[in-house]
């Protein structure tokens, strides 16, 4: 697998708004024409950075998204660092929860949801030199009522229409693709249907304690055909969540928009 180079040079600095600003190298992806996205759900990430900047390695990936972090304001980035990688947060700052994305250098970003306090929410705009994607990244817990996912689609109402023809929105909803019959479901997917958002996992990424197998972590897209490749991976060290691996289809330079 052709990952992203990690040898680029980059005068990066970010904005009191949230953006990135970098100097593009326009070879980036002269030979490349997909983004590999990594998702975890960590399960306390801070104990497992070392395997995951082992993974960043193995895999090189533009961006790297986790739920169920566990951290607080208390613990700095630098503590979180992972090498030629920025770090954008929302922690809930008390036991569990938590989401964070680690965008790679070489290319630049721009936050666009972050919360609100309400929800473990994270909107980016990421670009290279040639092609942008807008990636979510949700955390849901287990026992919050239905009335979340109402708030999720008050938000997701709220961006603008552009954001949604290129869209990847991963996370842990807590609700079981395998089981359509409950409200949490029939809500999700209606949200689904506005947004013309598509599930993209096809197999388990959980195992209860009584060993049934469920798929709760959802990768929401715009465009199937965008998708090169979607596969679920070993989890996280003892992480009882499985991780996903997507591939998502950049525009070749001579095709630039």
């Amino acid at each position: 697998m052709r990952g992203i180079s990690s040898q680029c040079s980059l005068n990066f600095t970010s904005t009191l708004e949230g953006e990135s600003s970098q100097t593009m190298n326009p070879r980036l992806f002269s030979e490349q024409d997909f983004l590999t996205i990594l998702y975890y759900n960590a399960r306390s990430l801070f104990p497992k950075i070392d395997e995951l900047t082992t993974l960043c390695t193995l895999h090189n990936p533009g961006i790297v998204c986790v739920v169920e972090t566990w951290l607080s304001s208390d613990m700095g980035d630098s503590e979180l660092s992972i090498p030629n990688y920025q770090v954008i947060r929302l922690d809930r700052n008390h036991y569990g929860g938590g989401v964070l994305m680690y965008v790679h250098n070489c290319l630049s970003y721009k936050v666009i949801v972050k919360g609100p306090a309400t929800l473990e929410f994270l909107v980016l705009s990421v670009s290279n030199y040639f092609c942008k994607l807008c990636v979510g990244l949700f955390y849901r817990p287990p026992s919050s009522p239905v009335s979340v996912l109402d708030n999720f689609y008050t938000v997701l109402e709220g961006l603008d229409p552009s954001y949604f023809s290129n869209f990847v929105l991963l996370g842990d909803f807590n609700i079981d693709f395998y089981n359509p019959h409950t409200p949490q479901y029939c809500k999700l997917t209606d949200v689904m249907h506005i947004f013309s958002l598509m599930q993209a996992v096809g197999e388990a990424t959980h195992t209860t304690p009584s060993g049934k197998e469920t798929l709760i972590d959802w990768a929401l897209v715009s465009q199937m055909t965008k998708l090169r490749h979607c596969a679920v991976i070993p989890p996280l060290a003892n992480s009882d969540h499985s991780g996903l691996l997507l591939q998502w289809i950049w525009k070749l330079p001579g095709n630039r928009t």
